[in-house]
């Protein structure tokens, strides 16, 4: 019966890691980053079939109109979403860039302040 302790222990061990990467950040932070993706997607996927749908090419040229209108007074909302996605793959691409050109910062020297009293 020890045997079947060991397995009831590794698959508790196990459970609980799979929890905690469940709330880890780096999860979290994919999940978001592929929710948004989808919904964006989806925008555009019913928007191209929302134009596509006219009945008549003068339907296809106004809905387009409309579409390519909306795009342009609200394209900071769409860069709004798009930043904070993207942002640390751009900057990991961009701390991979310098280490690889040898641009790479030496970390800043703190300066340790004496906490002995004058005697």
């Amino acid at each position: 019966m020890q045997w079947a302790a060991s397995i009831w222990n590794l698959f508790k061990a196990g459970l609980l890691r799979s929890i905690r990467y469940l709330f880890s950040l780096a999860f979290i932070e994919g999940l978001t980053i592929i929710l948004v993706l989808i919904a964006a997607g989806s925008v555009v996927v019913f928007e191209f079939l929302w134009v596509a749908g006219a009945t008549s090419l003068d339907a296809k040229q106004a809905r387009l109109v409309e579409v390519v209108r909306l795009l342009n007074e609200n394209w900071k909302v769409g860069l709004l979403i798009l930043l904070p996605l993207f942002y640390r793959p751009i900057r990991t691409f961009l701390e991979e860039l310098r280490e690889a050109f040898g641009m790479k910062r030496a970390p800043r020297e703190v300066s340790e302040e004496t906490t002995e009293e004058p005697e």
